[in-house]
């Protein structure tokens, strides 16, 4: 019995803590803030507990709103004011010391705290505001002014706020801006039903904009034209067959609701909808035939969903309004668009005149919205030419092949919903993805394969788009045989060829959805991309021209120019992070001797070869250049003397280790050493140069093959 005891006294305490502990916490927080525990000299831990304690409870108590969940509990609506309050205030504390004009924190709170609930629900936290306000001058740390200051500062604002929002101006611009999003809901409503907006077919329908193009004009013009015709029109049948209704009910994509969308009558008790899609006239109209007639008009299932009375209907007409668009398949029967309805007191029989009329404005509204349809489809077509003419000035006004790359996926993605983007460059008998985005990037980044595997493989050969349908049935080998890809449904490989015919590399595109890439699509990224191969052989050669503007053409070394701006910029970088920097220039001995000897063809591979050692041996930060003639020169970035020298006599051993072979003839080399450190021995460049100059005189003067500090010099 007393476990029994014991098991429900746990169940109540547990429900009492997840009830109440909102509230528990705001009183925790009410109290800390009230004794001045948010005050500058005050225990930091302290502050730290309660303030997770309570953004817990806030966090808890936000969630359920967000999702419009709010309970009917009196307890549960009022926590999340009183959080926020506690939350505000606390943060009020903790500004004043560093802003004069913190003040207006909780007051602008207060303010939107009443006008957004209701007064009930701001009883507690007003009560802990003003408790907090008061325990503040209890502890010291405000005085009695700063208080009714306070309090009549907020009272103003939450005054003023309220004015403002019970102002009759403010009610008439809430009423206006609520009448504008009511009309756009259901202008766009009006559009979807009757295929005016953005699910018409369109040669461009997946277009994503670009920053630099505006968005495309809404429907609304479109819809208010229809509306504004088919009124008209109504009243005129209304009048001329003398009906009680005409209206038009249109069903919603899904046929299972029906939706007044024009409508003009002489009674009064009309119920605007929406109504079941099922049942009646509208499901013979869907099965039987294009028109229903029925005199005298039947009840039950058969009545008009739009009049609340049924009584006074002596006959209906109802006809299909169908979509004038033709279908994809012949066979497939044309698509309701809407149902033009009409009924008046008489339940004499339709007159084959009169059902002649009605057919025929049945067929003049089809028209009109085919028409309607037709030009909205122009005017995206006009956007999506805008777009395209857009990437291209952007694809031709960039230079160097990553410019050229950002260029392309901008146009790619302008172009088509793709869910990769995939550029591959050819060299002989391989290609290399170099740049990739979307799904699987990092899987396709700077992967390397043979030029004559997989799908990309084919693209070459055959200098022609790959697949024909652009219909992915993966998985298959997009890069490789051995490498098969079943993520895409969707996948255009097309080559990238030169104004020659040679094939550089290939674009890449593929989407997990089916059947983007139609024929118009196809044609217009197989335009963009020979515009593509162009930008990237231009790119290529942009890319060749600097590297030979700043290479020595024969070692591939940085070449003297280069040299002499790379040292301004390491020393610059030295001086500023105040680290050491080592100049080694170095010199080939008896090199007249080898092109004497062997002649100059094997002169130049000894220079490629000790040009070859120095690039393996210096680290990537350091800077190798061929300073003129056999003489290289070489800078170590974050290196003192002791450094310097190791790495001199380094390069040194691996040159004297070296064989040069050519043509059948063989010689070995060896290589002086001159150094210097910066900011050790100067600062200058010039005088910088000089030394190293020197200690490499030097070591020739000494015998040749070794290393020289300008330290040493001085000795």
């Amino acid at each position: 019995m007393s476990r029994k005891k014991q098991s429900r006294f746990s169940e109540t305490g547990f429900l009492l803590i997840r009830n109440w502990y909102g509230s528990l916490f705001g009183i925790i927080g009410v109290a800390a803030v009230a004794m001045g525990l948010f005050e500058p000299d005050s225990n930091v831990l302290l502050q730290i507990i309660v303030v997770g304690l309570l953004i817990f409870a806030s966090c808890r108590d936000l969630y359920p709103r967000l999702q419009g969940k709010i309970s009917d509990r009196y307890l549960d609506a009022v926590t999340g004011p009183l959080l926020w309050t506690i939350l505000i205030w606390i943060l009020f504390r903790r500004l004043v010391p560093f802003a004069e004009h913190a003040l207006f924190l909780p007051a602008c709170f207060a303010a939107w705290l009443y006008v957004s609930f209701p007064i009930k629900q701001l009883i507690l936290p007003t009560m802990a505001a003003v408790f907090m306000e008061i325990g503040l001058f209890a502890a010291d740390a405000q005085s009695i002014i700063v208080l009714v200051l306070n309090l009549i500062f907020y009272t103003a604002a939450i005054t003023a706020l309220s004015l403002f929002t019970d102002s009759k101006a403010y009610r008439r611009r809430m009423r206006q801006s609520l009448a504008r999003s009511k009309a756009q809901a259901e202008t766009d409503e009006y559009a979807l039903d009757f295929a005016l907006m953005g699910d018409t077919p369109s040669l461009l329908n997946s277009l994503n904009l670009t920053e630099d193009l505006d968005k495309p004009q809404n429907s609304r013009p479109a819809v208010e034209a229809v509306t504004a015709s088919f009124n008209l029109q109504l009243e005129l049948l209304r009048k001329a067959l003398g009906l009680t209704t005409v209206a038009i009910l249109s069903l919603d994509p899904t046929g299972s609701e029906l939706r007044l969308r024009n409508l003009t009558t002489s009674r009064k008790d009309i119920f605007s909808g929406p109504y079941p899609g099922q049942g009646g006239f509208v499901s013979a109209l869907k099965s039987a035939g294009s028109e229903v007639a029925l005199a005298p008009a039947k009840g039950g299932s058969w009545s008009l969903p739009y009049y609340k009375n049924q009584q006074g209907v002596g006959s209906l007409f109802a006809l299909r309004v169908e979509d004038d668009l033709a279908p994809d398949d012949e066979n497939q029967s044309p698509k309701i668009t809407a149902i033009l309805c009409v009924d008046r007191t008489s339940d004499d029989s339709w007159t084959e005149t009169e059902r002649n009329v009605l057919r025929t404005a049945a067929r003049k509204f089809s028209l009109e919205l085919s028409m309607n349809r037709k030009m909205l489809t122009l005017d995206k077509e006009k956007s999506a030419m805008q777009r395209v003419c857009v990437g291209l000035r952007e694809l031709n006004s960039v230079l160097g092949l990553e410019h050229v790359f950002d260029a392309t996926f901008t146009v790619i993605r302008t172009l088509v919903d793709a869910d990769c983007i995939a550029i591959s460059l050819r060299n002989k008998d391989k290609h290399r993805v170099v740049r990739a985005e979307g799904l699987l990037a990092e899987q396709f980044q700077d992967l390397e394969k043979s030029a004559t595997e997989g799908l990309v493989g084919q693209a070459f050969k055959l200098q022609r788009t790959v697949p024909l349908t652009a219909e992915y049935r993966g998985p298959a080998p997009i890069f490789s045989n051995d490498e098969k890809i079943s993520e895409f449904r969707s996948l255009l490989i097309m080559p990238l060829l030169k104004e020659e015919g040679e094939v550089i590399g290939a674009l890449i595109v593929a989407a997990c959805r089916p059947g983007v890439f139609t024929k118009h699509r196809r044609d217009m990224l197989e335009l963009i991309a020979a515009q593509i191969a162009i930008k990237i052989d231009l790119g290529q050669a942009h890319e060749k021209i600097n590297t030979m503007a700043s290479t020595d053409g024969l070692t591939g070394l940085a070449n003297h120019r280069t040299f002499q701006h790379g040292f301004v910029i390491m020393l610059e970088r030295a001086r500023r992070q105040k680290t050491p920097l080592c100049l080694i220039l170095c010199d080939i001995d008896f090199f007249k001797k080898v092109n004497d000897t062997y002649g100059h063809p094997f002169g130049d591979q000894v220079l490629m070869a000790v040009a070859r050692i120095l690039s393996e041996t210096v680290r990537t930060v350091d800077l190798a250049a061929r300073y003129g003639g056999e003489e290289f020169a070489i800078v170590l970035e974050g290196s003192d003397q002791e450094g310097g020298r190791l790495m001199a006599e380094r390069i040194r051993n691996a040159i004297e280790e070296m064989t040069v072979r050519h043509e059948g003839q063989t010689a070995n080399v060896t290589l002086s050493l001159g150094l210097t450190v910066f900011p050790v021995f100067s600062e200058e460049k010039s005088t910088l140069i000089s030394q190293a100059d020197q200690a490499l005189y030097r070591a020739k003067n000494l015998g040749r093959n070794q290393v020289v500090c300008w330290s040493e010099l001085n000795r």
